[in-house]
């Protein structure tokens, strides 16, 4: 017993020997720690447990922070660490990097919660704000993507952007988790008002129309005041981009405007009176300009205001002149240090052609009417004018011996100029009417008389080509049914008179080609009817005559009026008056020519 007694008193003397020694160690605690920790050792640091053994190739939780640790208990710092098929990343004090972190010049994205980095695009929330990762969790910036079916922007900074958000030239609003809103509808940013059409677009510098009222918008899409059109009528806006219920003067942006019922800017015309009384334009502005008031026109200057002295005033290009009053001139020919003007019902000073009091005149460029007789070229037509400035219209004028032709809107006509009753004229390259001789148009000839009028029946141009043993020509056109009398001689024959008439029939027809006038005969009979006043042609077996009449001395009754389809068994059958003339007029021997 007493040998037990004296060993263990030795060996609570050796611990006390111990513990002594150890306490004139420095830096080393005396007492273990309560859990595991961190401990530097030759530039080294160590993760120890609660017995200051270290902790080996495993996570430990250090005052909240995660490490992960080598075989030797070391911490592992700066580097990617794979772990059970994920990938983390260990800081340069060998914390587990959570959210956002930087390696190098990357940027980095991690889960919050285990800092496990991203194997795919993914939206992730970081302190308040809100990341978009790739598969390889680097942070993207400058994005517009959709993810999920959700719209962000994310910026330069990485992060989504959100409230009003300005991508290229396109504005979107963003919530507060970044997502674009994309449903159409008003949004507060700011305490600023915007619309949003559906996708996601802010609309910009317009009208928009919401519970049937129109709201404006800006450049930045807030609502704001200001003069702009809603349906092609200008309507004013107040700050919080309503129509305007105020009428009467408003100052905006240091211009004036003045507001009718409804919100309607005045524009182009007067507002005011008395000393008040300005012009506004079309922006709704004071502005110079022309108006209309108490039914006479006014000049206004550029600050809106009247002008009332008198002269000439000009607005651009344009040129009014000013009466006594200010009062311009308008439907009124001026006449100043002998020159002459006129302006329009608008008080403009005209130039050019123009119409004045049903006459057609021209004035020059700078307003001056012509007033000598001659001809004028305007760009590059020719008009005549007489001595008083009267320019000639649908006229027929006689220019140092020869004829000219003005149309009916005064331009001087060359080639076919088209009368009444298949009339012509036909005017050189220089206008001058071709007269008293024949020419040829279109293969065909065709005599001019002496006042320049061509007969355009294709039977007048034929019968140029042919003579005749009497100074008369006979042309019957079968496709048109019609008999004409020429007069004359070859290349001159002028038509003296032309017939209907009624050929033969497809069973009987009239022979075509070249004949002369045989015969004549006071009468005839054939098939029970008497033909009067014929002429033959053809040894006389054809012959012009009557339509056929009953028997009698006189031709009294009609039995066949046909004119103007064949009808006969050859002949050419004639009105009674008509055959009448041809058997009093046209001599034996008299060319005749049928034609289709």
């Amino acid at each position: 017993m007493e040998r037990q007694l004296r060993s263990r008193n030795g060996l609570l003397l050796g611990l006390l020997l111990l513990v002594f020694a150890l306490s004139l160690i420095p830096n080393v605690d005396v007492f273990a720690a309560d859990g595991p920790h961190l401990h530097e050792e030759d530039g080294v640091t160590y993760v120890y447990n609660a017995s200051d053994l270290p902790m080996r190739s495993k996570w430990v939780e250090v005052d909240g922070n995660y490490y992960f640790t080598d075989e030797n208990g070391a911490v592992l710092k700066d580097q990617f660490l794979e772990r059970k098929g994920k990938t983390y990343y260990l800081g340069s004090d060998g914390v587990l990097a959570k959210g956002v972190f930087t390696v190098g010049k990357k940027t980095y994205c991690s889960n919050p919660s285990n800092g496990a980095l991203y194997t795919a695009q993914t939206v992730v929330g970081v302190d308040g704000a809100y990341y978009l990762t790739d598969a390889k969790s680097l942070i993207q910036k400058d994005k517009f993507v959709t993810v999920n079916g959700n719209m962000y922007y994310f910026g330069s900074t990485g992060k989504a952007e959100t409230g009003v958000v300005k991508v290229k030239n396109t504005y979107y609003f963003a919530k507060e988790n970044g997502v674009f809103r994309t449903a159409a509808g008003w949004v507060q940013d700011n305490d600023t008002w915007y619309y949003v059409e559906k996708g996601g677009k802010i609309l910009r510098n317009t009208i928009v129309w919401s519970k049937n009222e129109p709201y404006h918008v800006g450049n930045d899409g807030a609502v704001s005041g200001g003069a702009y059109k809603v349906k092609g009528v200008l309507k004013f806006f107040g700050k919080d981009g309503k129509l305007t219920s105020k009428v009467g003067w408003i100052k905006w942006d240091n211009k004036w405007y003045y507001v009718d019922k409804g919100a309607i800017v005045r524009v182009n015309n007067t507002a005011g009176s008395g000393k008040n009384l300005r012009y506004m334009g079309a922006d709704g502005t004071y502005s110079k300009g022309i108006a209309k008031v108490g039914g006479k026109y006014y000049a206004f200057k550029s600050n809106g205001q009247k002008k009332t002295t008198t002269g000439w005033v000009k607005f651009g290009r344009k040129w009014y002149y000013a009466g006594k009053n200010g009062v311009l001139k308008c439907k009124e020919v001026l006449k100043l240090r002998g020159k002459v003007y006129y302006f329009d019902e608008n008080a403009l000073m005209v130039t050019g052609l123009q119409e004045v009091n049903g006459k057609l005149r021209y004035f020059d460029t700078n307003g001056v009417m012509q007033q000598k007789k001659g001809w004028i070229q305007i760009k590059k037509a020719w008009y005549y004018s007489n001595k008083n400035g009267v320019l000639y219209r649908k006229a027929k004028i006689n220019d140092k011996g020869k004829y000219y032709y003005l149309g009916e809107d005064g331009k001087m006509l060359t080639g076919l100029i088209l009368l009444k009753n298949n009339k012509a004229y036909y005017a050189k390259k220089n206008g001058a009417l071709i007269v008293s001789r024949t020419f040829t148009l279109e293969g065909l000839k065709y005599y001019a008389d002496a006042q320049g009028v061509i007969n355009l029946n294709r039977a007048y141009g034929l019968a140029q080509q042919y003579d005749s043993n009497t100074t008369h020509l006979i042309m019957v056109d079968l496709s048109k049914q019609m008999t004409y009398v020429f007069k004359g001689k070859k290349g001159e024959w002028v038509q003296e008179m032309e017939f209907s008439c009624s050929t033969g029939t497809s069973a009987h027809p009239t022979p075509t080609g070249t004949f002369q006038t045989t015969m004549r005969t006071k009468f005839f009979d054939s098939f029970g009817y008497r033909c009067w006043y014929a002429t033959g042609f053809i040894r006389g077996e054809y012959l012009f005559h009557s339509s056929p009449y009953m028997m009698g001395d006189e031709p009294k009754t009609c039995a066949d009026y046909t004119m103007g389809t064949p009808s006969s068994h050859g002949c050419i059958r004639l009105k009674l008056e008509n055959a009448t003339w041809i058997y009093n007029n046209v001599e034996i021997g008299t060319k005749v020519v049928i034609f289709k």
